[in-house]
């Protein structure tokens, strides 16, 4: 597991790539050859102007739903990659409660092991910005693993996870890998420091922020009729909102 690789798709955002992530990366002396870059197009590329010591690859997919979904179908059908890190373009900071992460490395490290120790596939950290909700704990019931900063590891004997929406998605993800595996992993007291609705990314692909909430709850409603007792509706004042149900059980 110490060949994982760290996949960040991107979208319209090459200047927060560079100052965000990637800078974030190179603090924790990630080497670049470990990094995969997804932008759309030759122009997205061109747009990005990444150094060659990079991986670029280039998707043509329209919205993150399907990027996500190319994702896993690439990796797992087109490489012999099983370690899968996924970054979002616009993170911060990693913190482990109150203090800034160590050791990415050796975190990401943990994590596989931990993850692969259980019989699973898929982990990722605390949704919270607030220590208050944290717990210094890793779970492996249901829970809510947020796209922005997971782990996967590729089990080419079993069937791929397909996921259809383009926004909620890693609610849909999280639930489709319990219903899988059993389970999935959370660390509960590491998070991220980042800014949801950040410009460019989903809100450039639906065209602004109000269109990409509207369509949330529109999604929303149709994820809860899918998958019932899983998943709950938060309302908002902007809208609808997800949280997946982490007293539910598989019979």
């Amino acid at each position: 597991m110490n060949n994982y690789i760290i996949v960040i798709p991107s979208y319209q955002r090459s200047i927060m790539l560079h100052t965000h992530t990637l800078l974030l990366l190179d603090s924790y002396n990630i080497p670049h050859k470990n990094i995969h870059i997804l932008l759309e197009n030759e122009k997205e590329q061109d747009d990005y102007s990444l150094s060659a010591d990079y991986n670029i690859l280039l998707h043509y997919q329209k919205g993150i739903g399907n990027v996500r979904q190319f994702i896993r179908n690439f990796y797992k059908y087109n490489t012999d990659h099983k370690y899968i890190v996924c970054l979002d373009d616009d993170i911060n900071e990693i913190r482990d409660y109150k203090d800034v992460l160590k050791d990415l490395n050796k975190f990401i490290l943990n994590m596989f092991k931990h993850t692969e120790e259980q019989g699973l596939n898929y982990w990722g950290v605390s949704n919270y910005h607030n220590t208050f909700y944290m717990k210094e704990e890793i779970t492996t019931g249901l829970k809510y693993i947020a796209a922005a900063f997971t782990g996967t590891i590729i089990d080419r004997k079993k069937e791929i996870i397909n996921v259809s929406y383009d926004t909620l998605e890693d609610h849909v993800s999280s639930m489709e890998y319990y219903l899988r595996d059993g389970g999935v992993v959370r660390h509960n007291s590491v998070w991220l420091k980042t800014k949801y609705f950040n410009p460019g990314g989903i809100a450039a692909q639906y065209n602004g922020t109000e269109n990409r909430k509207k369509a949330n709850t529109i999604n929303a409603i149709k994820i809860k009729e899918e998958y019932g007792p899983m998943v709950k509706i938060i309302k908002k004042s902007w809208g609808y909102d997800l949280a997946v149900n982490s007293r539910f059980r598989l019979c």
